[in-house]
C-alpha cells in the first residue's frame, strides 16, 4: 500500500479497535472502498488479543513479594488488556524497574505471545532518552515478563481536560516525536501512539512505551 492507503487504514483501524467485535466488520466495511484497505483493517484487527476487551474484568495474580529472576516484585502498577505492570527491584544492581507480565490466559495464545515478545525486541534495539529502556526478557515458573525501566510518572492520558501552558505542550510533542524518529531511524514504526503510551515523567522527560504492535519496515 502507499502511503495515503497505509492513513486511511490506520485511521480506520484505531477508530474499529475501540467498537465491540460484532460491530467492528460493518463499520470497517463502510468506512472505505478500497479493498486492500479493508483486509489490512481485518488482519490488524485479527492480530489483537481476544482478551484485550474481556481479560481487564478478570481478578489479577497477586505477585507481590514473588522473586522472579533476579527481580523482586512490589506492588502492582497497572493492567491492560493483555498485560499487567508491576514495580520490582533488581537485586543484583539494587535498582527499581518495571516488570511487565503477559496475563495468564494469554499464555496459550500464539499471537498474543508474539505480540509481547515483539515489544521487548522493538524497544531493546533502541538507545534513545525518549524511549523506555529494555533489560531482558524472563521466562520463568512465574510466567513471561518484560524487565524494563521503570518510569516514575503519569501517562499524558491523566492530563485530558487539564490546560498547558503552549511551551509544556510543544515540548512534549518534541520529545516524543525524537522518541519516534529514533525508532524509525531504526526501521521500526511504533504503530500505537496514543495518550496511555506515552508517559510523562516529573522533571519533564517523555517516555515511549509499549511497542506491542510495532513492526519493521
Amino acid at each position: 500500500m502507499n502511503s495515503e492507503q497505509w492513513q486511511t487504514a490506520w485511521r480506520i483501524f484505531n477508530a474499529a479497535r475501540e467498537l465491540p467485535l460484532d460491530r467492528q466488520r460493518i463499520f470497517v466495511e463502510s468506512e472505505c472502498a478500497d479493498r486492500e484497505i479493508v483486509e489490512r483493517v481485518f488482519a490488524e484487527l485479527e492480530a489483537l488479543p481476544e482478551a484485550e476487551e474481556s481479560s481487564t474484568d478478570a481478578a489479577p495474580f497477586d505477585r507481590a513479594g514473588a522473586l522472579v529472576g533476579r527481580y523482586r516484585v512490589a506492588g502492582l502498577l497497572g493492567r491492560g488488556g493483555m498485560g499487567e505492570v508491576y514495580a520490582a527491584r533488581d537485586t543484583e544492581l539494587n535498582r527499581p524497574v518495571a516488570l511487565k507480565f503477559l496475563l495468564p490466559q494469554s499464555l496459550g495464545d500464539s499471537t498474543a505471545v508474539k505480540r509481547f515478545v515483539r515489544e521487548a525486541k522493538a524497544a531493546s534495539a533502541l538507545n534513545h532518552p525518549n524511549i523506555v529502556t529494555i533489560h531482558e526478557v524472563i521466562d520463568s515458573s512465574s510466567g513471561l515478563a518484560i524487565a524494563m525501566e521503570l518510569v516514575e510518572g503519569e501517562p499524558l492520558s491523566a492530563l485530558r481536560g487539564s490546560v498547558l501552558a503552549w511551551r509544556q505542550a510543544v515540548e512534549i510533542g518534541r520529545q516524543a516525536a525524537a522518541g519516534l524518529a529514533a525508532a524509525h531511524a531504526r526501521s521500526i514504526v511504533h504503530r500505537d501512539i496514543k495518550p496511555e503510551n506515552l508517559m510523562l515523567r516529573p522533571d519533564g522527560i517523555v517516555k515511549v512505551l509499549d511497542f506491542g504492535l510495532a513492526q519493521n519496515f
